[in-house]
């Protein structure tokens, strides 16, 4: 008679400031893998406070930060489905928890003179305000993350004024917004950061510069407004999908959004 056959687990690895590295790496990797949020949710839960327990670092603040993508990740995948299949409460628990987190990372930052994080925790603050219907104070958390970043040359930059072009959409600024988002989708190749990024980060560039796209089309659904720009939309997330289904992006979450958004405008 065979035996029943146990996998053996897979050992945890013990939280030290040597160590976190590591484990962010696989709580990023598992956090792009869907289906696993539950299971990511909970290895943050797991690590958080012996990070904490480890003395003011800048760990404690990325590990914030992934609680709050994760349930950004919950958002999205209620939102790429049809509204009457969305479940409003996954999205009000998800947004509260992404709420919870950015905050907690900015107070952390500001507690800890981690200056240097500042820059980024405007994005994260400013999607929770997006997604809260807050634009104006998205818009100014965008717009402050763009200027910082411009300041040192970096290519977080175009990440800011790609989400930036959608609140704009969002606030009735329609040719602004679109304007900013292709000319946001073209510096990803034309600007010297944008290509340095490129070659140095290829996922990372990949799905930065498709939220371009992804980001004026969403807000164009929203608003009503894609019917008059169907076929340029079209257009643009088909090509923003080749990016994103490129076998150097290792961040395939994003091919599923952008598949949702052309079905969605496909049939308008």
């Amino acid at each position: 008679m065979m035996s029943e056959f146990n996998p053996i687990p897979t050992p945890e690895i013990e939280v030290t400031l040597e160590s976190l590295p590591e484990i962010r790496q696989g709580i990023g990797q598992m956090r792009e893998q869907k289906g696993k949020e539950e299971e990511t949710l909970a290895e943050i839960t797991r690590v958080l406070p012996k990070a904490i327990a480890l003395g003011p670092n800048e760990h404690v603040v990325h590990l914030y930060w992934e609680s709050h993508l994760v349930n950004q990740h919950l958002i999205m995948f209620e939102l790429e489905k049809p509204d009457e299949e969305r479940d409003v409460n996954v999205m009000d628990k998800a947004l509260k928890e992404m709420e919870k987190a950015s905050l907690a990372a900015d107070e952390y930052i500001t507690t800890h003179n981690l200056a240097n994080f500042k820059k980024e925790s405007h994005r994260f603050l400013g999607k929770v305000a997006d997604y809260k219907g807050d634009y104006p104070l998205a818009q100014r958390h965008y717009e402050e993350m763009a200027k910082l970043y411009e300041e040192i040359g970096h290519p977080r930059r175009l990440e800011a004024y790609a989400v930036l072009a959608r609140v704009l959409i969002m606030q009735g600024r329609i040719t602004e917004g679109i304007d900013l988002g292709r000319q946001t989708y073209q510096d990803f190749d034309q600007s010297k950061d944008g290509i340095d990024l490129r070659n140095e980060d290829f996922s990372t560039w990949a799905v930065w510069k498709s939220g371009a796209a992804t980001h004026v089309a969403q807000s164009l659904l929203t608003t009503g407004e894609a019917t008059f720009f169907k076929e340029t939309i079209i257009d643009w997330l088909l090509d923003a999908k080749k990016i994103v289904e490129d076998p150097r992006n290792s961040y395939r979450i994003r091919v599923g959004e952008i598949e949702s958004l052309l079905e969605r405008i496909q049939a308008l």
